[in-house]
């Protein structure tokens, strides 16, 4: 009698934990990061500059601060769209400045997504300024390079 009360336990504590993870999935669910929205981020800082980058999605904007330097190679992978580019950029009177480093390795910034418009930054000191991978439609403009190994523009 004991054996199939400890059965009988068992497969009803199975079925316990069911109701407790639905809560949790739905819970995940409703507090979960959803935009629908493009968002505007101004970055002073090369982690800022990573972060947004990484989690871009159409239509975002991407403010560099005035004057701040970017030290470090930098991806942009994400995909706008042709309604809905992600913009990078900073101010044209006080331009931002990516520094890959050093001209003997790097690209300074890499963009592999499509729909990009690079507007108003400098590039220096990398081997490649800036390297266009399977990017299609991407906008350059106003953007200066300078000091490179082999490529400004690629």
């Amino acid at each position: 009698m004991m054996g199939n009360q400890f059965s009988a336990n068992r497969t009803a504590a199975k079925w316990l934990w069911l109701p407790a993870t639905m809560v949790i999935v739905a819970a995940m669910l409703l507090l979960a990061p959803n935009r629908t929205q493009a968002a505007t981020t101004t970055c002073g800082t090369v982690s800022c500059l990573q972060n947004a980058l990484s989690g871009a999605q159409p239509g975002d904007v991407i403010n560099l601060s005035a004057g701040v330097t970017f030290n470090g190679t930098f991806t942009a992978s994400a995909d706008g769209t042709s309604s809905s580019p992600i913009t990078l950029q900073t101010d044209s009177a006080n331009p931002a400045v990516v520094d890959g480093g050093t001209i003997s390795s790097g690209y300074a910034l890499h963009i592999t997504g499509d729909y990009w418009i690079v507007k108003n930054i400098k590039i220096t000191d990398a081997k490649k300024g800036i390297m266009l991978d399977n990017a299609n439609h991407t906008l350059i403009d106003g953007v200066e390079v300078y000091n490179i190994g082999e490529e400004g523009v690629h």
